[in-house]
């Protein structure tokens, strides 16, 4: 599109701050693709239930953006650090965001980020041939949150130029991760969690040029654990209701995602249904 050309122009140039106010205004106006998170469906809600089960995501939001956060601290505890920088805890924030419109809610968020962008080095896991920033379940779940977090804050200046760039720089680098990563089928539930992450990415972010590449590798992994992760009736391999929800839950957003954008469903396998 000509407003994208107008980035690239500008970034030919090194004209890094005219890039930035171009990339802005072109994302801020694009209507495709469409993310799995719908902040415009929570507004069309009746104001009752949005009121009956928003409250709650609201107070977990405000919660959220009042607690001090430290992120290379030992007391998150040995397995936990893990869990924590998965970042699903800001989730609250893009979702309190679509139900009231706070911009107070992308404040937070800006500034949780960052803090996380600036220390995300620093932070050591004692798990030694497992780093806690760049591996897969960390990358693939805390892709997602940016993901919606970038498309529903999109036009608010409170998401600013430097920001959008290290959220883009974040969803680049974890798509080449976990495209290079998952090039052959491994089973269990770490790999098609990052594969139904990468296909997201790649259906999201057209602009990015592996994204083709992303969505060819993670819609045959996906189409991979359905065939030898899945029995034919439905159960997963793992044979842990906990595990089997997750990697449904990790199909059915991937599903979403791919209707949304025009892509052949994956409802359509037997084994989803099954599933």
């Amino acid at each position: 599109p000509p407003a994208l050309s107008a980035v690239a122009a500008a970034a030919a140039r090194a004209d890094w701050p005219a890039a930035a106010t171009a990339w802005a205004g072109y994302f801020a106006a694009r209507a495709q693709p469409r993310p799995a998170l719908n902040p415009e469906a929570y507004a069309r809600l009746p104001a009752a239930l949005r009121a009956a089960r928003g409250q709650p995501i609201v107070a977990q939001a405000q919660q959220v953006a009042a607690t001090p956060v430290d992120f290379t601290g030992a007391s998150h505890g040995r397995t936990p650090l893990y869990g924590f920088h998965y970042l699903l805890w800001l989730l609250p924030l893009v979702q309190g965001y679509a139900i009231d419109r706070d911009p107070a809610h992308i404040a937070a968020f800006a500034r949780i980020f960052n803090q996380w962008y600036d220390t995300r080095d620093q932070v050591h896991g004692e798990i030694e041939s497992l780093d806690v920033i760049w591996y897969t379940l960390g990358l693939a779940h805390r892709s997602l949150v940016f993901n919606s977090a970038a498309h529903a804050f999109k036009g608010s200046p409170l998401l600013d130029a430097p920001t959008q760039a290290r959220l883009l720089k974040a969803l680049l680098g974890a798509g080449r991760w976990l495209a290079e990563e998952h090039d052959r089928f491994l089973f269990g539930n770490w790999q098609l969690t990052g594969a139904a992450a990468l296909y997201e990415l790649g259906l999201c972010w057209p602009e990015f040029r592996e994204a083709p590449a992303w969505r060819q590798i993670a819609r045959q992994r996906l189409l991979e654990h359905l065939e030898l992760d899945v029995h034919a009736d439905g159960g997963h391999s793992e044979r842990s209701p906990s595990y089997h929800q997750h990697v449904l839950a990790c199909f059915a957003r991937a599903a979403s995602v791919a209707e949304l954008n025009g892509e052949p469903p994956l409802q359509a396998h037997p084994r989803f249904a099954a599933m």
